[in-house]
């Protein structure tokens, strides 16, 4: 009998799928398509036997490899994807003929650019050395940011001529440039495409894309607002219009609280991707920012209001600024696309944040270097404070009076009546032109949802509504998360506020930055949601303490290093913020903290972070030190413990150092470094245990002993309190001798990977 002949049904499958393909290659549909469906149906093909029978496929649509390669996503996608593609151009290498020997070389230089930018993105220098195959040491260097690792890395390649080193630069600087800039009509939102869904095998795609909005005032006799998309406006099941319809109301709500503007608007929105294939309800978040934005800027004809252009969003919103979830299905899709872009911060609905915090935990199993901050939003109200999304410019009598002539249109008459109009109400009613009178702000008071500021004269300067009760108790009778300091050098304070509030995730563990005449500068919330160990902590904290400083000695700029713990016990975060409100830096503590100190502990001119408190995972008290130039990873626990801290690099501390547990330690009674100072020629390190304040009732701080160090941190002597030493006989039956003296010496140092006794 013969050779049983092949079954030709795949090919002519595949015959089918191929003419398909050229046909939607041809069409108008959107780029990102076409990207996938070509990837997509020559990647199948290499999973085939007896590649040579599928060369026709290759001929046939070898002119659209370059327009392709072209089209992919400049960001969104993980680094892998783009090595995929470039495989199936290998593969279009072997059957192409000699004439598009050029248009393979540049496609494949395209698609090693996209995917090295991918890596730096996720600070993978040695990735990136092996995809562009350059000849030099591509260590990860523990440098202050991500961002300058990538600097330092372009630059080593341009100097020794590596290949494609000049394009990456270009395209590196075009991102960090935009990164760094604020826009006031533009911001970056997050959506899933829906044109990849018919694609069998293709999982849910996010793409970030540009959201741009402008508005303007409707005739005086229209019942209502209107939103525009791509000046069309949109009806229908999955049309965009009520989405952009709730951001309006929205808005507009909440503006009118600060404008009075009773008018309605006409809003327009306008998206880069013109061909994308948008849906749902998740444009609501972006959407209602923006036309916050607008609403602002268009009413004082200035761009007062000012968007973060490192930051994303996704998320619904309802007409009373209210955030809406968005599907769960699509959360991962949108938290991947963006882990694996440049931006530096993910805003959410709070409803998703857990879920959210958990798809960036495994993206960062596999890429441990890329720091993506995830924050809640529950209200438009709270993401128009938050200082990483959006700033507002002082609105000052000048900005008032040209948003006046500008709606008036300079009439001269009217013009110099609203001058001498505002010259009068300047001085009778303005505090600041009362120089007669102390306006500064030294004191404070709690009444109900008020913070009150006081003069040194004891004089209630002005009110700040907090919108909920507060207890009164954290914020009058203890000054460290209160603080009355000149953060811009003008000669007046501003007044910085942590909250302590057990009843509000949201109000509490916040710190609010108040002008010298009450006016909200900016607001920063610490802490996320966190796993340690297998216990994982909600996003609620408490600012336990405030401390203001410079960075070197003769600095002029000062920097807030924010303590909070989580409201349950533990963890403990750091957070060192610019005057202006700006992150600069975290460390996570496993423990709680309770004594800071910035000093400059090498003698050298630039200052340190000095913390101390107690470790959970010991009950022993601990010091560290941080260098603010390079602040972040957590404390060094156990691998395997309940007290490592999931998703977090190691820290980048200086030293950390863990004293040996006095006689009254235990994991309840736990040994706490609760005072620091810095004297000339050493740092005096006070350590006390409640066990001894409950048995002396002396103060609330009772001391045992004080550890003096050099600038290394190293012991030079050990002092005792009377307490101590009387409790310590009284338990032991001995006094307190030399050999117990030098037990509490031995303090043990971490090593990066072990502990030293010393």
């Amino acid at each position: 009998m013969g050779k049983k002949s092949t079954n030709p049904r795949p090919i002519l499958q595949l015959e089918e799928k191929c003419r398909q393909l050229r046909t939607l290659l041809q069409s108008d549909a959107a780029g990102y398509l076409k990207c996938v469906s070509f990837i997509s149906f020559f990647h199948h093909l290499q999973t085939l036997p007896q590649q040579e029978r599928f060369a026709s496929f290759y001929i046939e649509c070898v002119h659209w490899l370059k327009p392709i390669c072209y089209q992919l996503p400049q960001t969104g996608w993980d680094p892998v994807r783009y090595e995929l593609a470039l495989a199936i151009i290998r593969d279009f290498g072997s059957y192409a003929e000699a004439s598009h020997t050029d248009e393979l070389i540049e496609a494949e230089q395209q698609v090693r650019l996209r995917a090295a930018i991918g890596y730096l993105y996720l600070g993978e220098s040695e990735k990136v050395c092996r995809l562009l195959d350059w000849k030099i040491a591509c260590e990860d260097e523990a440098m202050a940011s991500e961002s300058e690792q990538a600097e330092n890395m372009i630059q080593r390649g341009l100097k020794h001529g590596q290949p494609l080193s000049g394009e990456l630069q270009e395209a590196w600087q075009h991102w960090s440039k935009r990164l760094q800039d604020y826009s006031a009509d533009s911001l970056a939102a997050v959506f899933v495409d829906q044109s990849i869904s018919h694609i069998p095998g293709e999982q849910l795609n996010g793409m970030i894309i540009d959201l741009h909005a402008s508005s303007h005032l409707r005739p005086r006799d229209a019942e209502e607002d209107r939103v525009l998309l791509n000046n069309n406006v949109r009806f229908g099941k999955d049309s965009l219009y009520w989405t952009l319809l709730d951001a309006a109301r929205a808005a507009s709500r909440l503006a009118f609280v600060r404008l009075r503007q009773t008018r309605h608007s006409s809003f327009e929105y306008s998206v880069d991707e013109k061909e994308a294939l948008l849906a749902g309800s998740s444009m609501g978040l972006a959407a209602v920012v923006l036309a916050y934005a607008a609403l602002i800027n268009g009413h004082y004809h200035t761009p007062v209001v000012r968007l973060s252009r490192s930051a994303v969003i996704t998320g619904g919103i309802k007409p009373d600024g209210a955030v809406t979830a968005v599907d769960g299905g699509g959360l991962a899709a949108k938290v991947a696309a963006a882990f694996f872009s440049p931006m530096s911060r993910l805003f959410v609905p709070s409803a998703n944040l857990t879920m959210a915090v958990h798809h960036l935990e495994k993206l960062q199993l596999r890429y441990p270097h890329r720091l993506l901050t995830i924050h809640g939003l529950e209200t438009l109200q709270q993401a128009v404070q938050d200082q990483n999304l959006m700033r507002q410019r002082p609105i000052t009598p000048v900005v008032r009076t040209w948003a006046v002539a500008k709606r008036i249109k300079y009439k001269k008459s009217i013009l110099a009546a609203l001058a001498l109009v505002a010259v009068l109400i300047l001085f009778s009613h303005f505090k600041t032109l009362h120089w007669w009178r102390d306006l500064n702000p030294t004191g404070r008071d709690v009444e109900g949802q008020y913070f009150i500021a006081k003069s040194r004269g004891g004089e209630e300067l002005w009110r700040y509504d907090f919108g909920s009760p507060l207890q009164a108790v954290n914020y009058i009778n203890d000054e460290k998360n209160i603080k009355f300091t000149d953060l811009d050098g003008n000669g007046r304070n501003e007044v910085l506020i942590g909250t302590r509030e057990s009843g509000s995730s949201e109000l509490s563990g916040a710190v609010y930055c108040l002008s010298d005449r009450g006016r909200l500068l900016w607001r920063y919330k610490p802490g996320r949601v966190m796993t340690f160990g297998a216990e994982r902590f909600t996003d609620h904290y408490t600012i336990h303490n405030i401390v203001v400083g410079r960075l070197s000695n003769t600095s002029q700029e000062k920097v807030i290093l924010v303590n909070a713990h989580h409201l349950q016990y533990y963890p403990n975060i750091l957070t060192l913020l610019t005057a202006e409100g700006e992150f600069s830096g975290e460390y996570w503590n496993s423990g709680v903290l309770e004594a800071l100190l910035i000093t400059d502990l090498h003698r050298d001119g630039k200052n340190e972070i000095i913390a101390g408190g107690y470790d959970n995972e010991t009950g022993r008290a601990v010091l560290m030190a941080l260098d603010p130039l390079n602040m972040s990873g957590a404390s060094p626990q156990n691998p395997d413990g309940n007290y490592i801290a999931r998703g977090i690099l190691p820290g980048t501390q200086l030293h950390y150092l863990r004293f040996p547990p006095s006689i009254f330690s235990t994991r309840i009674k736990r040994d706490c470094a609760y005072q620091i100072s810095s004297v000339d020629d050493y740092i005096e390190v006070a350590i006390h245990n409640n066990y001894l304040y409950n048995l002396t009732r002396s103060n609330a701080q009772s001391g045992m002993y004080s550890y003096y160090l050099d600038h290394d941190m190293k012991v030079i002597s050990l002092n005792l309190d009377d307490p101590y030493e009387l409790r310590f006989f009284e338990l032991t039956g001995k006094p307190f001798g030399p050999s117990e003296v030098q037990k509490l010496k031995r303090v043990e140092y971490w090593q990066g990977d072990k502990w030293v006794k010393r």
